[in-house]
């Protein structure tokens, strides 16, 4: 993700972080995102459940 029209201007803003974690979503997908493609892998929502308790004890 190019962010250099923004770049100037983020840290003035106290910004950056936020910059970088859409940019981080924008290529690992959203939560949900990522919970339909356990869904679709698995068609077991028990699995979907486990694996959003993984990514929530990890912190991501």
């Amino acid at each position: 993700m190019k962010t250099k029209f923004i770049d100037d201007v983020v840290d003035d803003l106290g910004s950056r972080k936020e910059v970088e974690n859409v940019r981080e979503m924008m290529k690992r997908g959203t939560g949900a995102d990522r919970q339909l493609a356990v869904y679709e892998e698995t068609k077991d929502l028990i699995k979907v459940v486990d694996y959003i308790t993984e990514q929530t004890l990890l912190g991501t």
